[in-house]
């Protein structure tokens, strides 16, 4: 954006049209400050529980898939034994979803950090920005007083709006983090989920082997 505070008006007339130009750009703050929050909500939607769970879904029912045929080469097994071996399977899935969640928050907790600052920001732009609103007010044509109430106000809006701009390329930087830290965690954990299924394999050929 590039703005900058500039000079201090002298007039009243002027200083209004200064007021409603830093109310402008203090919306231009805010504005970016809901979008930051709305985007992480929609963010972290993605990357949620539910995102998890899919993920482990998909997987096991490949899994399960694999398991199935062997039991398909192993019809005789008893049918206490392939409940038990289903819910070891389950067992599987639930371990792998405590872990799984666990990755992505420890991923995430970066971003979560980031947005708490975002939050921050604009807790303090809505406070400078109700008390520009309120000066013509409580000034009532006193320009002296106006400018003293007004030019740190000032300050703060422009200082905070070049904090929103750097946080924009913040925010970039930390998704395409979260997201490699994501693609590695969804890696180590599929690996992880077949090399438990391999094992679970491993054993269910050599209880048929005692049949």
């Amino acid at each position: 954006m590039g703005q900058t505070v500039g000079r201090m008006p002298h007039s009243w007339i002027d200083l209004l049209e200064e007021k409603d130009r830093v109310l402008y750009w203090s919306s231009e703050v805010l504005s970016r400050v809901a979008e930051n929050v709305y985007q992480e909500e929609s963010f972290l939607i993605d990357h949620g529980n539910e995102s998890i769970d899919k993920k482990i879904d998909s997987w096991m029912e490949s899994n399960q898939a694999r398991v199935d045929r062997i039991f398909s080469k192993h019809a005789d097994l008893p049918l206490a034994y392939k409940i038990e071996v289903l819910n070891e399977l389950e067992q599987i899935k639930e371990e792998l979803t405590m872990k799984m969640r666990s990755d992505y928050y420890h991923g995430y907790k970066d971003i979560l950090k980031f947005t708490r600052k975002v939050d921050s920001l604009g807790e303090r732009q809505r406070r400078i920005h109700a008390k520009i609103q309120n000066l013509e007010n409580i000034c009532d044509g006193n320009v002296k007083e106006f400018r003293r109430k007004f030019g740190p106000l000032r300050v703060k809006t422009f200082k905070n709006l070049r904090i929103g701009e750097k946080m924009i390329f913040q925010d970039k930087k930390l998704k395409l983090q979260f997201a490699k830290r994501v693609y590695d965690i969804d890696h180590k954990n599929v690996e992880e989920c077949a090399k438990c299924i391999d094992k679970l394999i491993k054993i269910i050929e050599k209880a048929a082997l005692k049949q």
